[in-house]
């Protein structure tokens, strides 16, 4: 998905080092924790993935299948009572389950991303305008207002304060949402 070799490494080492971070909670992590951190732990090894060509040969769906049950999964919390009824869990688990969803979308919308660069004709046998992406164009404007709201996460997860917990959640919403502005 990254042509650079230096900026796929890069992506590599920073969503690993994520990665063991998630490893480390979900070791520790009492009971339904567990769930959160593994859902975040699959993130970090799906976007390695994606930086990478060979990664497109990994299938998508079974990727699908898991990050949208981890969608449902903090659907579920973001509505179900959180400690005190506190209305930043419930932003924190909504945030997190639209992310889970970008993954979903990213996945399912990557093969037609790389399909085509450069191409500006219908899709054979549909009639959808392309962007120069290969997508049509309807998928890339979704693509970018999702990388937006990825980037706008990223800076909202940061801003709020600076425990190791939410940089990573930062750095993950900022990572996702560079990869999806590589795609259009």
């Amino acid at each position: 998905m990254i042509d650079s070799v230096s900026l796929q490494w890069l992506c590599t080492v920073a969503f690993a080092a994520i990665g063991a971070y998630y490893v480390a909670r979900l070791l520790r992590a009492p009971g339904s924790e567990r769930v959160s951190n593994a859902a975040h732990l699959a993130m970090c090894a799906a976007m390695i993935l994606m930086v990478w060509p060979w990664g497109m040969d990994v299938p998508a769906l079974p990727q699908q299948v898991v990050f949208g049950l981890a969608t449902v999964w903090f659907l579920v919390l973001a509505v179900r009572a959180t400690p005190a009824g506190h209305l930043g869990w419930r932003v924190a688990h909504g945030q997190h389950a639209i992310l889970m969803a970008a993954m979903v979308w990213m996945l399912a919308t990557m093969p037609a991303s790389m399909a085509g660069h450069g191409s500006s004709t219908n899709m054979p046998g549909m009639n959808m305008p392309m962007s120069g992406s290969g997508m049509p164009t309807y998928q890339t404007v979704i693509t970018v207002a999702v990388g937006i709201y990825c980037l706008a996460s990223a800076l909202g997860f940061v801003a709020r304060r600076t425990s190791a917990n939410v940089v990573c959640q930062g750095a993950m919403s900022a990572g996702m949402g560079a990869l999806l502005f590589v795609m259009v």
